[in-house]
């Protein structure tokens, strides 16, 4: 059952297109080194401080490149984690607004990759509507937050998935 905006209420599309696009991503651009900078100096400021040496040993040379292949390759695995569970925190968001949330992946322009959650045939409130695209902000960065609290390297390979999440948030921010 899909529901129609109330007579009184006005009707907005939001639709992104090439101008919006890159002014958002130089805006995200800008907030990348404020971004890694807040969360950085965040998980150096935490308590207990956690630091790792790292031993080469003739006898487990692979031991040691898998070690550094895993260690390389997390932040990326972290960041694509990141992405869907933003966009599954938007669904959590319809989901609490009553709407039955759809996700997707699309090529804006054929050259910018995206990740959506959305709600077809749903109308939102202004406050759902705020609820909705300020849930990743606030849950990804709290989720993000407690898991970089005890002191394992966890806590290191999180800051750039984070600043991934807040960089990308600019479109949510954008359409607030």
């Amino acid at each position: 059952m899909e529901s129609l905006p109330p007579e009184s209420s006005q009707e907005y599309h939001w639709t992104l297109d090439s101008r919006r696009a890159v002014a958002m991503n130089v805006a995200a651009l800008l907030l990348f080194p404020v971004g890694l900078f807040l969360f950085a100096a965040l998980a150096n400021e935490m308590r207990p401080v956690y630091s790792f040496s790292f031993v080469l040993d003739p006898h487990s040379t692979w031991r040691a490149v898998l070690a550094v292949f895993g260690i390389l390759l997390s932040p990326l695995i972290l960041i694509v984690l990141t992405l869907i569970f933003h966009e599954w925190c938007h669904g959590l968001a319809f989901r609490w607004a009553g709407a039955k949330p759809h996700y997707g992946a699309k090529l804006v322009k054929r050259i910018l990759p995206i990740l959506y959650a959305t709600a077809p045939g749903k109308w939102l409130t202004k406050l759902q509507y705020l609820v909705v695209a300020l849930a990743p902000t606030v849950l990804v960065n709290l989720v993000g937050i407690a898991l970089m609290w005890p002191p394992t390297l966890l806590r290191y390979l999180l800051i750039l998935p984070l600043v991934a999440n807040f960089c990308g948030c600019i479109g949510d921010w954008w359409m607030s």
